[in-house]
């Protein structure tokens, strides 16, 4: 659909930046709403000036239906994407002690398809060599099926892949889970419209998986 043969296009939403635009066209396209991005550098062939806002534009008659949509879609990852800082980092509460929400978030994770790779516990290494440290264990997962797609895409994305998940303990004894959201590693690594699909997948696991982990 090109806007140009769409005049009575109406707009949607304006999304963070086009990453998430494209993820949300995709979201939105599977659900058989036609919509269009603009101000968008993913998509050449739109044409717009790099760094301006995207937008979502739809045809009227699929307004409601897709204000809708959004809204439950922004429910889940896109909300928890909200509460990142500003270096990509999304951190939420444990009601569970480190090592028991690492235990939950191990098992999470392979319910959906994803392989543990590594479990470290920097507090037992940092024992081991005379240093106190609270309790801090890292999971390191990952797909091959959706890292892959990344690496072939842009081949530093290895740097941040596998994905990582913190479990961590501060100084009043409150468990925190932190990890770097999809989204992020899309942007650092300049990924195309091509990885969508695979960033929208890794972002739903890690925000729901350290949903379910953390809450009772």
């Amino acid at each position: 659909m090109n806007l140009k043969d769409q005049p009575d296009l109406v707009r949607l939403a304006a999304a963070a930046n086009p990453f998430q635009a494209h993820i949300w066209q995709q979201a939105l396209e599977r659900k058989g709403i036609r919509c269009q991005v603009l101000g968008d550098y993913l998509d050449a062939g739109i044409g717009d000036i790099p760094g301006i806002t995207s937008e979502i534009w739809v045809e009227p008659a699929d307004a409601e239906r897709a204000e809708a949509f959004l809204r439950e879609h922004q429910g889940g990852s896109d909300a928890q994407e909200d509460n990142a800082n500003a270096d990509g980092i999304v951190t939420v509460a444990s009601a569970f002690s480190v090592r028991e929400t690492v235990d939950r978030l191990a098992s999470l994770v392979a319910s959906q398809g994803f392989t543990v790779f590594a479990r470290i516990d920097h507090a037992a290494n940092a024992a081991h060599v005379g240093i106190t440290l609270r309790p801090t264990e890292l999971l390191i997962l990952g797909n091959p099926e959706v890292g892959t797609a990344l690496m072939q895409d842009q081949q530093t994305a290895g740097l941040d892949l596998p994905v990582k998940l913190l479990a961590w303990e501060d100084a009043d004894a409150q468990v925190w889970v932190s990890y770097y959201t999809a989204n992020w590693i899309a942007q650092r690594h300049d990924l195309g419209s091509e990885s969508a699909a695979s960033i929208q997948k890794l972002e739903a696991v890690l925000a729901n998986v350290s949903k379910a982990a953390t809450t009772s």
